[in-house]
């Protein structure tokens, strides 16, 4: 069902250029980490420059996604996160987004069965598409370099 499906290509980096503006690579920009708990990106002086650029979370699917990244040069293109360890099988994903488009840029399925080690009673996940989460973020990260 999902072979084939871990990367959804929505606009190629040529396409999100032409409809930006964007003349550059994203190769010499940086990922500015969103932090998750309440109160500190409202502290931190890049998040007050560029409020508005982003929000703290989408809907994406039906799904709550959260800012988990910022671009440095591109406060407008931002990195969301869904992951639901819930249910046995879980379709985790990773979104990179231009609100000024208003449209998603690609996005990374990751899927993984989770259950509880016999062994240790703790939580374990087993990734099905042979990849990692750290996978589906550099991906991301580069995708427009």
């Amino acid at each position: 069902m999902w072979e084939g499906k871990e990367v959804e290509i929505f606009l190629t980096p040529e396409e999100w250029r032409k409809l930006s503006g964007v003349k550059e690579s994203l190769k010499d920009t940086e990922w500015i980490y969103y932090p998750t708990i309440e109160g500190e990106p409202e502290q931190e002086p890049f998040f007050i420059k560029n409020q508005g650029l982003y929000k703290p979370v989408m809907y994406f699917n039906g799904n709550e996604h959260s800012l988990s990244s910022v671009n440095s040069r591109y406060p407008n293109v931002n990195i969301y996160t869904y992951v639901y360890p819930e249910t046995i099988f879980g379709h985790n994903t990773f979104i990179l987004y231009d609100h000024k488009l208003e449209k998603v840029i690609v996005q990374y399925n990751d899927i993984a069965g989770y259950m509880i080690s016999p062994l240790s009673g703790l939580a374990d996940s087993y990734r099905c598409n042979n990849s990692h989460i750290s996978d589906g973020i550099e991906l991301i990260e580069k995708y427009l370099n």
